[in-house]
C-alpha cells in the first residue's frame, strides 16, 4: 500500500531524543488513520542514534533507517530522505519535536486543498511559542530574517527555517532532486526554487518549543550558513 504520508526526521547525534520522536509520532499517526511511512536519516552520528531508531522500530515495515556514512548536513539529509519518500504526501520535521506531532493535520488539510507546499510558521498570527529561544539567538534570528527577505528574494515568507514543511510528492521530488545546499540553509534553496517554478505556498501555525540541545553551533555554524547564502544567491537556482 503507497502511504498517504512520508515524514522525513534527520538526525545527527540524537540517542538521547530519537526513539522518544518515533513513540511520538506513531502515536499520534496511528491514531490518525492515513497510512503512513517515517525515514529515520541517521547524519553520520558519532553516538548510538542509529541503534536507537532500529531497536525502536524492531519489526514494523512503516519505519525505515538510512545511515550517511558521515556527517553531510541537514539538507543532504533530507533531500536523501525526500528522494526515498514514497507517500502522496512528503514532509519533513526536526528531531526533538519543538513542534508536537498534531500539528501535521493542518499542513495535510492544506495539501488536499491544492497548495503544492505547506510551511509551519512561527511568525504568522495564531503561532505560539511556548519556549522562546535565548535572547541572542532572537536577535540573530531577527537579523538573518532581514537578509533573506531583502537579499534572498523570500520577502513573502515569514519563516524560512523552521523544521515543519510538507510537500505533494510531485512537488518534493522536483524542489529536492537538484537541491545543492548540503547544510542547514537548504529551505532557503528550496523556497527560492518552489517561488520561481510558481508553487502554491500556504503558511500555517504552529505551537513551537525551543529545543536547548541545538545541534547548530551559533559561531561556526553561522559561517558556514553565509557561505551557503551567498553560493545560493548566486548559483542560478531559485529567484
Amino acid at each position: 500500500m503507497v502511504p498517504t504520508l512520508s515524514l522525513v526526521i534527520p538526525a545527527y547525534n540524537e540517542e538521547a531524543k530519537i526513539a522518544g520522536d518515533l513513540a511520538a509520532l506513531t502515536r499520534y499517526l496511528d491514531g490518525a488513520g492515513p497510512p503512513y511511512e517515517l525515514l529515520v536519516v541517521d547524519d553520520g552520528s558519532v553516538d548510538a542514534t542509529a541503534r536507537a531508531a532500529a531497536e525502536f522500530a524492531g519489526g514494523r515495515r512503516n519505519i525505515t533507517l538510512l545511515r550517511n556514512e558521515q556527517n553531510r548536513g541537514k539538507g543532504y539529509s533530507v533531500r536523501r530522505g525526500v528522494m526515498a519518500a514514497r507517500g502522496r504526501a512528503v514532509g519533513f520535521v526536526d528531531a526533538g519535536l519543538c513542534i508536537p506531532p498534531e500539528e501535521i493535520h493542518g499542513a495535510l488539510a492544506l495539501l488536499n486543498d491544492g497548495c503544492d507546499v505547506a510551511i509551519g510558521s512561527r511568525a504568522v498570527p495564531g503561532s505560539r511559542i511556548t519556549r522562546p529561544q535565548p535572547r541572542f539567538r532572537v536577535i540573530g534570528s531577527r537579523l538573518f530574517a532581514l537578509v533573506v527577505w531583502r537579499i534572498m528574494g523570500l520577502s513573502s515568507i515569514a519563516d524560512t527555517q523552521c523544521g515543519f514543511k510538507f510537500f505533494t510528492r510531485e512537488t518534493a521530488r522536483a524542489l529536492f532532486e537538484g537541491l545543492r545546499t548540503e547544510g542547514f540553509m537548504f529551505d532557503v534553496e528550496i523556497l527560492r526554487e518552489a517561488i520561481r517554478r510558481g508553487y502554491r505556498i500556504a503558511q500555517f501555525p504552529v505551537t513551537w518549543a525551543n529545543d536547548p540541545d541545538s545541534r547548530f553551533k551559533p559561531f561556526s555554524g553561522s559561517i558556514r550558513n553565509v557561505g551557503e547564502l551567498a553560493r545560493i544567491r548566486f548559483m542560478g537556482r531559485g529567484v
